[in-house]
């Protein structure tokens, strides 16, 4: 009985002790494992040797082991659990033991945890494998979640991408409508001709051209409609290119402006040699300014001294009884149009002799009984092409008919 009772002592205190060396997660003083128990059973009945137990307390106590080595040597203690029972005699498994009650139900268990690690729901204070699972598990929803909500950000900003390039699409084909271009390009050589080509001529002028505007807006059928229209005084560079079919020598040549305005055009056409050059003005104020200009401008510039201003409606108008050029400004009314080229058309019939007309924003004179007496002169080539190209405004040039020239 003494050797039985240290014998269960000494195979007590080594199962103690492999039971203490193994915490799965657990402190050393919890409730016995059913494992730990049915190896103890089994080694006490005499089905395992002593000195064949498998597991030893060690030396000194093991790190706190990873839950990858946990679980793969939780697998190796179940298949060594499974061998160790299947090995028993038949005799002593025949009826039921403490190995088949209390191994089993925990064998079927953990073999369903092992199996199955993801799907199964980890208890509180249960291993670190089901902690890992379920962080796993909301990383992989929330990571899908991202994604989905990733791929509705991307197709809007397509969506978004597509509606921009084809709004930006319809401006450009509306901006290069060849009208609209056609518009710029004058408004552009326009405010060249001013700013670059005039600004000597501006700098001279005591009071200065009103500020240039191009544009007309409109309302039509198709809405609001802007089209560029040009109100003077003429470009400089213009009225060179359209007095360059004139003859070299105007001596014997009188240059009349109908309505000067603050005398600009008088100005640049008094730089070649007429006989002399006026200008009309219809009210006080503008005949004021007229005169201010042509006394403050320089005479070194004017190679015609004689330069006159004149008052249309308290005067009348006066028609040279010499060779003369004749300019119809673009702030001429049409009314007045008629009434002059009247007296043009009366003063050829009691005196025949030539003038030159030249119309600024050409059209108006077309279909009127008096331009019958006149035919539209061609200009040189070269002016004519920088006519065309750089000028922001349409000129004419028309001469009275010769005896050759009625005959035809």
């Amino acid at each position: 009985m003494t050797d039985d009772d240290s014998e269960n002592q000494r195979l007590s205190k080594f199962s103690r002790a492999d039971r203490g060396a193994y915490s799965f997660g657990a402190p050393v003083a919890a409730s016995p494992d059913a494992l730990a128990e049915a190896l103890e059973q089994a080694i006490r009945s005499g089905a395992l040797p002593a000195d064949r137990a498998p597991m030893r307390a060690p030396e000194q106590p093991p790190s706190r082991p990873t839950p990858e080595a946990t679980h793969a040597r939780l697998i190796e203690e179940l298949h060594s659990a499974r061998e160790q029972i299947r090995q028993i005699p038949a005799s002593e498994s025949a009826a039921p033991s403490v190995a088949d009650v209390e191994i089993l139900p925990p064998l079927r268990a953990l073999s369903l945890a092992v199996s199955d690690p993801v799907e199964a729901t980890p208890e509180p204070g249960s291993s670190l494998l089901g902690r890992a699972s379920e962080t796993l598990r909301g990383l992989k929803v929330s990571a899908a979640e991202r994604l989905h909500g990733s791929g509705r950000v991307a197709s809007h900003l397509a969506a978004s991408g597509r509606r921009t390039a084809a709004d930006i699409g319809t401006a450009l084909f509306r901006r290069m409508r060849l009208k609209d271009w056609r518009r710029r390009r004058l408004a552009l050589l326009s405010l060249v001709h001013r700013h670059v080509f005039d600004r000597h001529t501006e700098r001279l002028l005591f009071s200065k051209t009103p500020p240039l505007e191009v544009y007309a807006v409109s309302e039509g059928e198709k809405g609001v409609e802007k089209e560029f229209v040009y109100r003077g005084p003429m470009p400089k560079k213009v009225l060179d290119w359209a007095l360059s079919v004139l003859p070299r020598d105007l001596k014997r040549h009188a240059f009349v402006d109908f309505r000067a305005g603050n005398g600009r055009t008088l100005l640049l056409a008094a730089r070649r040699n007429f006989e002399y050059a006026a200008g009309y003005a219809f009210d006080t104020e503008g005949c004021e300014i007229l005169e201010m200009n042509l006394a403050q401008y320089p005479r070194s510039w004017l190679d015609c001294r004689d330069v006159r201003a004149l008052r249309g409606d308290r005067d009348g108008l006066l028609i040279p009884p010499q060779p003369s050029v004749l300019f119809f400004p673009d702030a001429l009314p049409a009314g007045h149009i008629d009434i002059v080229l009247s007296y043009v058309s009366a003063s050829l019939r009691l005196d025949p002799r030539e003038i030159w007309l030249v119309f600024e924003n050409t059209g108006r004179e077309k279909g009127r009984e008096q331009m019958e007496l006149f035919g539209r002169v061609p200009l040189p080539f070269a002016a004519k092409a920088k006519m065309r190209l750089f000028s922001p405004v349409r000129v004419a040039v028309y001469r009275t008919k010769t005896d050759k020239e009625e005959d035809v």
